[in-house]
């Protein structure tokens, strides 16, 4: 019985980790692709700060050999924020880091945030800045390669620029993690106060252990709250919406416990007496023993035993 179960978890692990689709760490966010663009521009997502409220990208962009034109291409990155990244496209690919804040979104609602950020990218001859400087067409790929979060983007053509529309989101587990933990959150605190309503009912024995265990519990809530992923801070929606409440049921039953044993609703003291009926102490219900009454009539043979011819 017991091999069965265990060749049977091994097996369900088993398919979990050869069956679970294994992370794109450059999944493609979106592309403008534009067949005579003279220079390649690629955006790549590096990770995203909810909590800080912005995303760290970084921009690269690298000339179209027999494309790029004598005076040169400068690409100008700008966000809403009035942040600006000029690149100077030379002979070699040049790069630079930018951080990109969010337009909409706050992590109050993890794990069911939703962040939009914008970033508008152009292409021009010469330096960035000239007078009557002329747009030049551009290919502009972006990727994503942040941990535990989506980002989805559209791309609008514009004469002059490109305007990127980013959407960011939590990965499927992570939102499905998070309800777990808001499910067992109030799983385990029902039964912390079932427990405690039996007891105080008189339905079952109280015991001390069940003040260790409740102390616990108060202690191991709050270190399961550090798995919740993306480490989200205190205030969030998780909270109020599980684990404040699981606490304070904890919080709430542990008190109920301790002054049910002040009031005297119990009595500590254990009773030395043995179970009934087994011929000793006070609780037996064997009499002394006695002989045979006056009247009583003994067979000779019945005392003696038989030695034989």
């Amino acid at each position: 019985m017991f091999g069965a179960i265990a060749a049977l978890m091994a097996a369900v692990a088993l398919a979990v980790v050869l069956l679970v689709p294994r992370v794109d760490q450059e999944a493609v966010v979106g592309s403008s692709l534009q067949p005579d663009a003279a220079v390649k521009v690629h955006l790549m997502v590096d990770s995203v700060e909810a909590a800080r409220g912005f995303m760290k990208v970084r921009i690269s962009a690298s000339p179209v050999e027999g494309l790029q034109p004598p005076e040169g291409l400068v690409v100008v990155a700008r966000v809403e924020s009035g942040a600006q990244v000029t690149l100077r496209v030379g002979s070699s690919a040049e790069e630079a880091p930018v951080e990109v804040p969010f337009l909409t979104g706050d992590i109050a609602a993890y794990p069911f945030d939703t962040y939009r950020a914008g970033i508008s990218i152009s292409a021009v001859r010469g330096r960035a800045g000239d007078a009557g400087a002329a747009p030049e067409p551009m290919s502009i790929t972006g990727v994503d390669s942040s941990v535990g979060y989506d980002v989805d983007g559209n791309f609008e053509v514009r004469p002059n620029q490109v305007d990127m529309h980013l959407v960011v989101t939590r990965k499927g587990p992570v939102v499905g993690w998070a309800c777990i933990m808001m499910a067992l959150y109030w799983l385990l605190a029902f039964a912390v106060l079932s427990v405690t309503a039996l007891v105080v009912l008189s339905l079952r024995e109280w015991e001390s252990r069940h003040l260790a265990w409740l102390a616990t519990m108060l202690f191991a809530f709050a270190s399961f709250r550090a798995t919740a992923p993306g480490n989200p801070p205190v205030g969030v929606y998780l909270d109020y919406a599980a684990f404040f409440w699981a606490e304070v049921i904890v919080g709430l039953s542990l008190m109920a416990l301790v002054a049910f044993y002040l009031i005297g609703g119990i009595d500590p003291a254990r009773s030395t007496e043995g179970p009934p009926g087994d011929g000793e102490g006070p609780g037996s219900s064997a009499g002394p023993s006695v002989g045979p009454g006056p009247g009583a009539t003994t067979h000779p043979d019945a005392a003696t035993k038989d030695d034989g011819p």
